[in-house]
């Protein structure tokens, strides 16, 4: 079985991957896909750009929306960050797509959100760095997790962050670094000492508990 790469910026990608395009990028043929706005890039026009994602939407590409999320160095102020967050939520609802999340700092509204609209489809948070308690509390709020390499820059952080989420909660990926997916599974296989067939299976397992059919 295959490495399943849950989120990269690789568009040359050859493993089973969910690749992300922007909202004015082309489908990319026989790849599946991500879609949404990064906060970075959130500004008033956003209807437009909404509208776009929601008609990309409708391809069988897509399957996840996002990146979308919560960001201080974005240039919308936090409440133009909540409105376009939310037209992302509509949008993930709508076409039953599962919802992928860039967040700094703001896991409060984060949190307050998805109490307030009560999804059906999954939040997961990618490329997940924070405090292992910010990951206990949003664990229990029933949020997913996707690690990139990132985590493992700080070991021991590492072994605590693995210690607590849930081998039914989390994905792994590359994001935007040029790393092999492969070496990601290695290195999360060799930290819970778990032999990493089984790791790829539980990955594919969750995949299919968020609605992630793999062809």
């Amino acid at each position: 079985m295959s490495f399943f790469d849950f989120h990269t910026h690789n568009k040359a990608s050859k493993e089973k991957a969910i690749i992300n395009i922007f909202h004015n990028e082309d489908i990319i043929p026989n790849k599946s896909l991500s879609c949404g706005i990064h906060p970075w890039y959130y500004n008033e026009n956003y209807k437009k750009e909404i509208n776009t994602i929601n008609n990309l939407a409708k391809s069988k590409q897509i399957i996840a929306i996002g990146e979308t999320g919560f960001d201080p160095v974005s240039p919308a102020n936090i409440e133009l960050q909540k409105t376009i967050f939310i037209e992302h939520i509509k949008i993930s609802e709508t076409y039953n797509l599962p919802l992928t999340i860039h967040c700094v700092k703001y896991f409060h509204i984060l949190k307050d959100l998805k109490k307030e609209f009560k999804p059906k489809q999954a939040w997961i948070i990618h490329s997940f760095n924070s405090k292992p308690e910010i990951l206990q509390d949003l664990q229990r709020q029933g949020f997913y997790f996707s690690f990139s390499n990132t985590i493992f820059q700080i070991q021991k952080k590492a072994e605590t962050i693995f210690s607590y989420v849930k081998a039914e909660r989390f994905f792994l990926e590359t994001d935007d670094s040029e790393l092999n997916i492969e070496n990601i599974y290695l290195a999360t296989s060799k930290l819970l000492n778990l032999d990493i067939e089984i790791l790829k299976n539980q990955i594919i397992k969750n995949l299919k508990d968020i609605g992630i059919w793999l062809g």
